[in-house]
């Protein structure tokens, strides 16, 4: 059973642990605990001694640097120079398996590349709430993974928010709070050239530089086709078929038939046909909010009712803002959706 103890100087021991003594020299590892006050010690000679636990540090090779809260320890610390800063927190993106919506596993973590240390709180951020995914202290040249999320799990969020506070175990500098917004675009995830080599992982992954980027400018030259990225190393690509955003359109259409996607679609299976029609759908939705168009029809049939389904649920959850609603009847029958963008009247 371990026996975690806490002291004055607000350290915890457990058996095991690597310690140094703090009014002598030398150290040993915790071979067992006493009682909240008392410690036994095996010391670097091979001796077993008894310890006061007030009177032991962890050793800070052993991961954990000390605090010490007994400021006339060391008092020379007190007048030292801060070193210069050198913050720099990364996010990084390691995909996991194919790109392929249906079955990639996208890891995130959060990286300390710097000389300061920071604690973090990290939350995903969904049309109406926040939800709480980590918190804690990154110490320099450090990293942790916070979370995997699939293709499907994604489409529920609009961001990664990740709060971070800077600090040093001694004098430091003073660096001002970062606050960060990783907007959640499926269309960038899946662009594997978006992923390079890198020293920090194995494999290639996506790295921001948090510092650098303190909003995120997405990066896409057409914002139409999702399923050309989808498609690439197959070259399974087709050219777009619906109306080109332009600024100021009033009304935009996009076909949603797989056929109007991608050329050969007879080896994809049901789910790899509705994962790349709702990507084609949030691609094309976003380009229109930033190209300024007023209303947007999006031609999904009628089918079995799973498109529709999975595009008014995207709209509902990551695109709360926009109002909706069915299509001319005249004109697409019950087989299209109407998105009001900039002018929220329906027609």
């Amino acid at each position: 059973m371990h026996i975690n103890i806490q002291y004055t100087n607000k350290m915890s021991f457990k058996a095991g642990d690597k310690v140094r003594f703090l009014h002598d020299i030398g150290g040993g590892i915790i071979s067992r605990i006493i009682d909240s006050k008392q410690v036994l010690v095996e010391t670097d000679e091979g001796f077993k001694i008894l310890y006061q636990v007030n009177q032991l540090v962890k050793d800070e090779k052993n991961g954990q640097k000390a605090i010490i809260s007994n400021e006339t320890s060391n008092p020379k610390k007190r007048n030292q120079e801060p070193a210069d800063a050198i913050v720099k927190p990364l996010l990084a993106i390691v995909p996991g398996g194919k790109f392929n919506p249906q079955e990639i596993t996208y890891h995130f973590n959060l990286l300390n590349d710097g000389n300061y240390h920071f604690s973090y709180t990290i939350s995903l951020e969904s049309a109406s709430e926040m939800q709480f995914v980590d918190s804690g202290i990154l110490e320099p040249e450090t990293q942790i993974e916070f979370d995997s999320l699939g293709y499907f799990d994604l489409q529920h969020f609009k961001s990664i928010l990740i709060q971070l506070n800077f600090f040093t175990r001694e004098t430091f500098q003073l660096i001002e709070p970062i606050t960060f917004r990783y907007p959640v675009r499926l269309h960038d995830l899946l662009n594997e050239n978006n992923y390079k080599e890198n020293d920090y992982f194995d494999r290639n992954a996506y790295i921001i530089n948090i510092e650098n980027s303190k909003e995120i400018k997405i990066s896409i030259s057409d914002p139409a086709d999702l399923s050309q990225i989808v498609m690439m190393k197959e070259g399974k690509t087709k050219p777009d078929h619906e109306t080109k955003h332009e600024p100021g359109n009033d009304i935009v259409e996009v076909d949603l038939h797989i056929h109007a996607i991608v050329d050969d679609y007879k080896d994809l299976s049901n789910g790899e046909i509705v994962s790349i029609q709702v990507a084609r759908f949030e691609t094309a939705l976003e380009g229109a909010i930033r190209n300024k168009t007023r209303r947007i029809v999006f031609i999904h049939g009628v089918g079995n009712g799973k498109l529709k389904y999975e595009i008014r649920r995207m709209l509902d959850q990551k695109f709360s803002e926009l109002k909706y609603q069915d299509a001319s009847f005249s004109e697409y029958g019950f087989g299209a959706t109407l998105v009001l963008l900039n002018d929220g009247k329906t027609i």
